[in-house]
């Protein structure tokens, strides 16, 4: 899934670069988003969710992140996206965003890589004791294809693009 939505955040959160894609999506000027303070274009999430995260996200050793939330913008206003986040070795992040679909009170989604596996697998551990015509059956294909789809975001955005260029998680152009 080539993205050219792309944000690099300092290792303080501050912004550093954004790509004419990320802008437009964003409907914010490089000037404007450089111009927030550190975590500014951050998503929606209560405190109690986000310490549960940053412990998970360190024991993991802060790979990779993909999911979805809703950024509120400084004007005010709310867009959900789908993202991936990747550390870069400068200690600052690659931020790729995707608008999604989904309604911006819906609720927020974050997996590390390993979490995006692990809920595959538990997913398929459950599909397999339902009956194949229930609504938990269902439930449980639509999960299987949500996990394949963020599983192959984060497969697609590590693939060094068919160009020869650097991919976002490696470099900084």
């Amino acid at each position: 899934m080539p993205n050219d939505n792309r944000v690099i955040l300092g290792p303080d959160g501050t912004v550093i670069e954004a790509s004419p894609g990320a802008l437009s999506l964003l409907e914010m000027s490089l000037e404007q988003l450089q111009a927030l303070p550190p975590g500014g274009l951050g998503l929606e999430r209560d405190a109690e969710a986000s310490k549960a995260f940053e412990s998970a996200w360190a024991q993991a050793g802060r790979a990779d992140i993909v999911g979805a939330g809703t950024i509120r913008l400084p004007d005010g206003g709310l867009i959900r996206v789908r993202y991936l986040i990747s550390p870069l070795p400068d200690g600052g992040f690659a931020v790729l965003l995707d608008r999604a679909a989904d309604p911006v009170d819906a609720p927020a989604e974050l997996y590390t890589a390993s979490g995006v596996l692990s809920a595959w697998r538990a997913t398929e551990r459950r599909l397999a004791e339902v009956a194949p015509d229930s609504s938990d059956w269902q439930a449980a294909q639509e999960a299987l294809g949500h996990f394949r789809a963020e599983y192959r975001r984060l497969v697609a955005q590590k693939m060094p693009p068919q160009d020869g260029r650097s991919s976002p998680s490696t470099s900084r152009g």
